[in-house]
């Protein structure tokens, strides 16, 4: 099996912006089809339920895709596209409650509680970071590995099965780690 390599920010960042655009048309469909119409401004009821379906689905998103099992652990919808997938530091497959670490708590409620500063630093972590880690990478202990070569072949149609061992394909450590 050939190498693997961290991605790279603007993978990454591609990968970001392809889920936000599926979690804002799922978030928004299911809102319509809950409320009988989109956002009204003026009705307060629409408002709470149009939040509250974009929470639950912002929260559950991420979790749920990178915890399937087989070929696709580590991914979201925006990560196959791109090429990409999350892998924890010890090779162990990554389950909903890390998913829920590293996107609920490490992403978006440090958010919100530091009003989108934690946003700014966090995305931007990887440009300086050795590992291309983010600050959520670091505090889950996770790396985002190329799915492809850097050659540009075409995507491996399976990788490995959760079950196996990913040690072999994960970055080197450095000595003294």
């Amino acid at each position: 099996m050939p190498p693997r390599e961290l991605a790279d920010w603007w993978t990454r960042a591609g990968a970001f912006v392809v889920d936000q655009l599926i979690v804002g048309a799922l978030a928004l469909a299911l809102s319509f089809a809950a409320t009988g119409v989109v956002h009204d401004p003026g009705k307060a009821g629409g408002s709470l339920a149009f939040y509250a379906i974009v929470a639950t689905v912002a929260s559950l998103y991420a979790p749920l895709l990178m915890a399937r099992r087989g070929t696709r652990n580590g991914q979201t919808l925006g990560k196959q596209l791109v090429g990409v997938r999350v892998v924890r530091t010890d090779g162990r497959p990554v389950g909903f409650w890390l998913g829920v670490l590293r996107t609920v708590v490490a992403q978006q409620l440090l958010i919100g509680l530091t009003f989108y500063l934690y946003a700014i630093v966090d995305y931007l972590w990887p440009l300086r970071d050795p590992q291309n880690q983010a600050l959520h990478d670091k505090i889950a202990r996770t790396w985002v590995l190329r799915t492809t070569a850097a050659t540009g072949a075409p995507p491996e149609p399976d990788l490995m099965p959760v079950e196996a061992s990913v040690r072999e394909w994960l970055p080197p450590r450095a000595p003294g780690a």
